[in-house]
């Protein structure tokens, strides 16, 4: 009989109610590990690491999203990122490309059956391979710099190594590392040149040994075609996320081949998946005009980026290296930036004139390059985070509250503003005191004011730029002594990464970056800083008529 086992007393009725007591403590204790205190998604500057955000839930059957909790967190403003150089040589739709570890370097692959390593500053091409097939979907640059690895409708992934012999035949010392029994559909390599992953219109996913081309691990659980796939960037990186046809994100053990936890929210393809910058999270983009972000600990869906006006889908996505914004390409020609935090678009950045289908940003984050099928790719700079480090820490300079040794751009910075200061102290306090008196408390947007009329006449130099930061040291000083918090230093710290480092990124690629600011006053002779000091006197004192024109006609 079906009860023989039972001890006396015991009934199938009360086996069942202990069982689902069981159950119940079981969901209790998984709502349990939803409920994770964590740090601020990727903030910019001390947010990054000091603002604490509790993902907490609402309850079993509505969890709180990414931006109900980020809500007193400060919002991005708008922003806009210009292309600095277009890439020009593909004869059809551009579909793949990868930086190179250098940040200099691109590679890219085509419909066209070739695949072109860039130099990014130059836009000149210094290798170009023609594939035995076209539409060449995958490509990935090693590790090292020594060779980039691509497959598409051959099935095959194949290794060129790179060298500078012009009469060399890349072709002839071709590798054919993975071979599957569909399309390739991605590829990346581990942390070294001797692996690599591969994802397949097969099904599959599989790790190689690049040197014997054999077969190390294969992954199985897509019910369709694999479209993508991510490395985790830990040293180690034993796990990586992929995503199909099948509208789920599996992430996955590299050691054990298991699929150790996945995701299917999306309602249609996903086309990209990309990890954020810590490893605890990942996004990913869909043809159902949505990205998503799923967070590793809380083993579920935390934010979607989408606006009802966005109709087409996602086909590649991308975080900024602090975290704090996410790059994603769409069919409609256009790239949205989405506040990862507030889940908001702060921007649409415009310029290709067919549908994005791949976008990286470079690995020091001060760039990111697109692909199109409009057959060319576009190279953005920006240096926000550069500019935001450096203006914090003059900030913090100047109100002695710096708690770490200052770089030696900031060095350089506090060294010149020192000078300009004593040379020009009674006009930049007049101008100080208009200022307060004008702007309390908005003094972040006024300041920003104030910028755009310094370079109202189409001029930036870094005379000018020296003569804000010295201006905005004064200013932090003087609010510093008035008992304002370091909410207030972040906030002007922000003003100005926010128009020098985004806005006027492209004048600051053109120039070096911040490396070139230290290079530029660091190596100048005498009479050159002579020359240099002027012109940043001259900046001060248009900068000043220039600051008191706005604030007293408002």
């Amino acid at each position: 009989m079906a009860t023989e086992g039972l001890q006396e007393n015991e009934t199938l009725a009360s086996l069942k109610n202990e069982s689902e007591s069981l159950k119940n403590k079981l969901e209790e204790e998984r709502a349990k590990l939803h409920d994770v205190e964590r740090e601020c998604w990727g903030c910019e500057g001390p947010r990054k690491s000091v603002q604490p955000v509790l993902l907490r839930t609402l309850g079993r059957e509505r969890p709180e999203q990414l931006h109900q909790v980020a809500d007193r967190v400060e919002a991005l403003g708008q922003f806009v990122m210009k292309t600095r150089r277009t890439l020009k040589g593909h004869g059809n739709k551009v579909l793949c490309m990868d930086w190179c570890k250098d940040k200099r370097r691109i590679v890219s692959s085509s419909q066209d059956g070739k695949v072109i390593v860039w130099d990014a500053f130059t836009t000149n091409k210094e290798h170009a391979v023609t594939m035995p097939c076209t539409w060449v979907m995958a490509c990935a640059y090693a590790p090292s710099g020594c060779a980039v690895a691509c497959g598409g409708l051959d099935n095959k992934c194949s290794v060129y190594p790179l060298t500078f012999d012009k009469n060399e035949n890349m072709a002839a010392k071709k590798k054919s590392v993975a071979m599957h029994t569909n399309y390739l559909s991605a590829c990346s390599f581990t942390n070294s040149d001797m692996q690599i992953l591969t994802a397949s219109g097969d099904g599959t996913c599989a790790l190689w040994d690049v040197e014997s081309g054999q077969l190390l691990q294969s992954f199985h659980g897509h019910a369709a075609d694999v479209l993508c796939l991510d490395l985790a960037p830990s040293e180690t990186g034993n796990t990586f996320v992929s995503g199909g046809c099948d509208k789920k994100a599996m992430v996955w053990d590299m050691r054990s081949g298991q699929c150790i936890q996945s995701f299917e929210t999306h309602e249609s393809d996903i086309n990209s998946v990309r990890y954020y910058p810590s490893g605890d999270a990942f996004a990913s983009g869909s043809d159902d005009a949505s990205c998503r972000l799923y967070d590793l600990r809380a083993d579920r869906e935390v934010a979607i980026y989408s606006k009802e006006s966005i109709i087409f889908g996602a086909s590649s996505v991308d975080f900024s290296l602090s975290g704090r914004l996410l790059f994603a390409g769409y069919n409609d020609y256009t790239i949205n930036v989405w506040d990862v935090l507030k889940g908001t678009r702060v921007s649409i950045l415009f310029g290709h004139e067919n549908r994005v289908s791949t976008l990286r940003v470079s690995p020091d984050g001060t760039a990111f390059c697109s692909g199109s099928w409009d057959h060319t790719l576009r190279n953005m700079p920006c240096y926000r985070k550069e500019t935001y480090e450096v203006a914090k820490g003059y900030i913090d300079h100047c109100i002695g509250v710096q708690r770490a040794p200052p770089s030696k751009t900031v060095q350089i910075m506090c060294s010149l503003a020192k000078e300009m200061e004593k040379t020009y102290q009674h006009k930049l306090n007049s101008l100080l005191q208009n200022f307060i008196s004008c702007c309390a408390p908005d003094y972040g947007v006024k300041l920003k004011r104030v910028m755009e009329e310094m370079v109202g006449d189409g001029i930036l130099n870094w005379g000018r730029i020296v003569s804000l930061f010295t201006f905005t040291g004064l200013l932090a000083q003087e609010l510093h002594s008035k008992g304002a918090g370091t909410d207030c230093s972040n906030k002007l710290a922000d003003t100005i990464a926010d128009y020098l480092g985004v806005e006027k990124a492209e004048w600051l690629a053109q120039n070096g970056g911040w490396d070139g600011f230290s290079k530029y006053f660091q190596n100048s002779k005498d009479s050159h800083s002579d020359s240099s000091m002027k012109t940043a006197l001259f900046a001060a004192a248009g900068f000043g008529i220039a600051g008191l024109a706005i604030l007293l006609v408002r």
